[in-house]
């Protein structure tokens, strides 16, 4: 969605501030690296061999969360590596007995945190004070639940657990036989923000039987990476979202609408098959021997694959954003034009219409230009965007008779594959 607010020549001369939005992108939110006590691979190049496999399966944000320590030199040195290409999340994989003897809890903090200081705090508040030895054989130490959720409340972090089918987890380690496992596991529901399955099917099983008791939650589906030589997922958590940790945020909120467990969203799979259907960016800009003074526009923007919305107040722009891509993608309809007419942006004692060029590019790479904006030149070629104004939606909905019953047969044969129409140029022929 594309957000205009403000006055029509200052809102368009400045929306190259905009950004594309989000999109998209993988994400790791359990990874391991040499400075966990179980890492399988020591050597000085470990995390070098971690980022280039993290660059090799496309991932774009990563939580660091090693057993039991933030250790903020190696955060640091991995952020250096990936040069700004990877998000990396500080974080730590903790262990609490609420429930069960050996339940591994996750804990993520924002990107923008003093590294520094959320690792001296750990080590002052989580292993010298809240920690507790186990009295098990695989185990070292222990938290209390309470104790793990104090400290990511205090430091604005994220908390997620082992669940579904993933071993030490909420769902492996306390089973549903008693009325008090149940309770425990309700009191883990309040505070949880992200519960970490080890498949696909976790996912459907949670929305089938859990979050119909509880608020739904995001059931992600990470790498636990504990060998570079060896990175190795077997589904992809892919988020849209911005890559930071308000993103993340957002994801939380909206989980069905912003995670997807699998090789690739539809959306991904869609850009990938059809990349010529989707526009990639738009840019108009005024010309160097116009002939005004004003200046109207003056932008570049990256639209988003699932943008469908524009919204702002009366005389922000979006009938000039509209009008002005519709005559980029060669629309049948410009005698419909509101803003794009002789009454307005092409009035004969100005032409403000012809101080302009545009550019528009596709996902396919295939860039379409216009050296000015006149209703006089026709653009040639078959119209690439199909726009509808909103005075041809009136005067087509005002007129219910031949003109709306054609604009039907149009929808409707545009959905006819192509394969199937034969000689067909529209519905009436086929």
């Amino acid at each position: 969605m594309i957000v205009v607010g403000c006055c029509l020549r200052k809102c368009f001369s400045k929306m190259d501030s905009i950004k594309r939005g989000s999109e998209w992108v993988k994400w790791d939110l359990h990874v391991h690296t040499a400075s966990s006590f179980d890492y399988e691979y020591r050597a000085d190049d470990a995390d070098e061999l971690l980022v280039n496999a993290l660059e090799k399966h496309d991932i774009q944000a990563v939580a660091i969360t090693d057993h039991f320590l933030i250790d903020a030199q190696r955060i640091k040195r991995i952020r250096e590596l990936v040069k700004d290409k990877i998000t990396i999340f500080p974080g730590v994989e903790l262990r609490t007995d609420k429930g069960g003897t050996n339940i591994h809890v996750i804990l993520i903090f924002d990107e923008n945190i003093s590294v520094d200081e959320l690792s001296q705090d750990f080590e002052v508040i989580m292993l010298r004070q809240k920690s507790k030895p186990s009295q098990s054989t695989d185990t070292t130490i222990y938290w209390d639940y309470e104790a793990i959720k104090e400290f990511a409340k205090t430091h604005n972090g994220l908390i997620s657990i082992h669940a579904g089918k993933k071993s030490n987890g909420l769902d492996k380690m306390i089973t549903n036989s008693l009325d008090v496992n149940m309770a425990v596991k309700a009191e883990y529901a309040e505070t949880v923000d992200i519960f970490e399955g080890s498949k696909k099917q976790d996912v459907k099983d949670y929305r089938e039987h859990v979050f119909k008791c509880i608020d739904e939650r995001p059931v992600i589906v990470c790498s636990d990476n504990h060998d570079p030589r060896n990175y190795e997922i077997k589904d992809y958590l892919w988020i849209k979202a911005e890559k930071t940790f308000d993103g993340l945020k957002q994801a939380i909120i909206h989980p069905r609408e912003r995670v997807y467990i699998g090789e690739e969203p539809p959306k991904v799979e869609s850009l990938r098959k059809n990349p010529e259907k989707y526009i990639s960016s738009f840019k108009v800009n005024k010309k160097k021997d116009a002939v005004n003074s004003d200046i109207w526009f003056d932008f570049d923007i990256g639209l988003n694959t699932g943008l469908t919305t524009i919204i702002g107040n009366k005389g922000s722009g979006k009938s000039a954003f509209a009008d002005l891509l519709g005559y980029m993608g060669k629309s049948e309809n410009k005698r419909h034009f509101s803003f794009l007419s002789k009454n307005r942006f092409a009035k004969e004692d100005k032409k403000f219409n012809l101080d302009y060029e545009g550019e528009l590019i596709w996902y396919d790479g295939e860039m379409h230009k216009s050296e000015d904006f006149s209703l006089l030149n026709d653009m040639q070629g078959v119209p690439l965007i199909r726009y509808l104004p909103q005075r041809y939606i009136e005067e087509t909905c005002n007129s219910l008779d031949k003109k709306f019953q054609d604009e039907i047969d149009k929808v409707i044969f545009s959905y006819v594959d192509v394969d199937n129409r034969g000689s067909a140029t529209n519905l009436k022929e086929l």
